[in-house]
């Protein structure tokens, strides 16, 4: 919902008609810094657990709820408790757990043309989710990039520029966690250069040659 907000640092919510929070729908609001979501019938359970354990984990440093303490109104018998004194005790919560990724992408050799696997694995309570970056940069998926429902990472057919770091971030509402794997290519390219690390020398030889000729 608020994906690519990523400077977005006060949000007003109070006042409406908000139940429920899904864990994690506020994750991507990395710069929030004011939540205000008091005055809305909310259902205490364990996914606003959660939420609330989430906020604290994402935000150490802030009091996102701020003074503006949002409460319980459902069950009647939670009615008014605030959600920042919620506990594990006050629910019947089981197996809430941050990501443990149990398959570690591994540093790849892979010549040009080839095919790339590179995989990753998480396990957590809420199931965490997983995604992929190359250079710190998220990666853009199309017919030659795909990341299937395993979350394996396949690259077709590959060419001298998909070399680089490759990172899996998996993540929660309860924590993130991420991996590296370098990806080195190698083999001729059309130009019949050799491709290191996505990098082909054979234009810095060039250059250096062209720059070492006498001017007439």
């Amino acid at each position: 919902m608020f994906k690519g907000l990523t400077k977005l640092d006060k949000l007003y919510l109070n006042h409406n008609m908000i139940r429920n929070i899904k864990p994690g729908t506020f994750d991507s609001l990395t710069s929030l810094s004011f939540l205000q979501l008091d005055h809305n019938p909310l259902t205490c359970d364990c996914n606003i657990l959660l939420f609330v354990n989430g906020l604290k984990k994402s935000y150490p440093q802030r009091d996102v709820l701020g003074n503006y303490d949002p409460s319980c109104h459902f069950p009647e018998e939670m009615s008014e408790k605030s959600l920042k004194e919620i506990t594990e005790n006050d629910l019947n919560c089981i197996h809430i757990a941050s990501p443990d990724v149990i398959v570690i992408p591994e540093n790849k050799t892979v010549s040009v043309g080839e095919q790339l696997h590179l995989s990753c694995k998480s396990v957590g309570d809420p199931e965490p989710f997983i995604s992929w970056a190359k250079d710190d940069i998220d990666l853009e998926l199309g017919q030659r990039v795909q990341v299937f429902q395993n979350n394996t990472l396949i690259i077709s057919k590959v060419e001298r520029m998909d070399g680089g770091k490759y990172k899996c971030m998996t993540s929660n509402s309860l924590g993130r966690k991420s991996f590296e794997a370098m990806v080195n290519v190698i083999g001729l390219a059309k130009n019949g250069c050799n491709t290191v690390f996505g990098v082909t020398p054979c234009f810095f030889l060039y250059y250096y040659y062209i720059s070492k000729l006498p001017i007439v």
